[in-house]
């Protein structure tokens, strides 16, 4: 009996030195993946190259074995395109991964890299590029003037900014409002406090500037929502204007917050803005003129996407 015993200890002290040794496996290092640089995403336009080096590391005991490089792009199912699927070996691979963007891939296009190892987990990094077509900017022809609220009804207070047109009261609310439904992007006014102010039509301070408008204003018609942005100092307009393109307003544009009014504005001042329709424009303010509501004028220059 005493033999019998000792037996199954002696299998029991071998089956666990032989479990033991067996879960060393676990302890094995992953691979590794690199990418320089080391940005995630970013924003591109068509004709732009995006280059990014890729390392890959294994080590001693876990050797490199594939990688895999593809990209799809939002709204296209099934459109894939491989930049490379191949069997490694060692320790060590670089690939540089060069792609100029075309015109078929504006969106978010999503760069997707795997790597995996003869041991471990498989290592995953994607670079998300939001590709942008190159469009023009036009620029206002002469200066566009804003009157008052206070200077009368026929003076023009009003601007659509696609097209830089400016309305009066009566030419805004004409045909049940017409125009501020469909076109207007901004209302002009010039208050105590905030004085030369530029506004989106669902400013609230606005709306007590045009209480003439009240039933506009509480209506579901008021759907006009701009964005506004004061870019002074941050921005060169003659730059802009020189280029013709918008690539550079649409890279300042972005991760802007906007706001519904800028106020207290001057000569000189910039104001970046973003319509209902999502086009990017820039105002440089060229002239204020009067010290009360009836009197008050702003000028400015603008451009504005096509």
């Amino acid at each position: 009996m005493k033999k019998v015993i000792k037996t199954i200890m002696m299998l029991f002290v071998a089956s666990t030195f032989v479990l033991t040794s067996c879960s060393d496996d676990t302890d094995v290092k992953d691979v590794e993946l690199t990418m320089i640089p080391a940005a995630v995403s970013g924003t591109h336009f068509v004709s732009d190259t995006l280059t990014i080096r890729i390392n890959a590391s294994g080590n001693d005991d876990n050797k490199l074995k594939s990688i895999k490089i593809t990209k799809a792009i939002t709204g296209q199912p099934g459109v894939i395109t491989m930049y490379e699927n191949t069997k490694l070996s060692g320790t060590a691979f670089i690939y540089e991964l060069k792609d100029t963007f075309e015109s078929g891939e504006v969106g978010v296009n999503t760069i997707t890299i795997t790597l995996t190892g003869e041991k471990g987990t498989a290592q995953t990094k994607t670079y998300t590029a939001t590709v942008r077509a190159i469009g023009l900017i036009e620029a206002t022809q002469t200066p566009v003037s804003l009157f008052g609220q206070g200077a009368g009804a026929e003076t023009q207070q009003f601007v659509a900014l696609g097209s830089f047109s400016t309305f009066t009261i009566g030419e805004a609310t004409a045909n049940s409002n017409a125009e501020l439904k469909n076109s207007i992007d901004l209302a002009f006014y010039y208050g105590a406090t905030n004085r030369f102010s530029l506004a989106s039509l669902d400013d609230a301070v606005m709306h007590t500037v045009y209480t003439g408008l009240s039933t506009f204003w509480t209506s579901a018609d008021n759907s006009r929502i701009t964005g506004l942005y004061k870019a002074t100092g941050l921005v060169n307009y003659a730059t802009l204007e020189a280029s013709g393109s918008d690539k550079d307003l649409l890279l300042f544009a972005e991760g802007k917050t906007f706001s519904k009014a800028i106020n207290n504005l001057a000569v000189n001042d910039l104001i970046l803005f973003k319509t209902k329709e999502g086009k990017f424009g820039l105002l440089k303010v060229t002239e204020t003129t009067g010290a009360t509501n009836s009197t008050a004028v702003m000028s400015f220059d603008g451009l504005v996407q096509k």
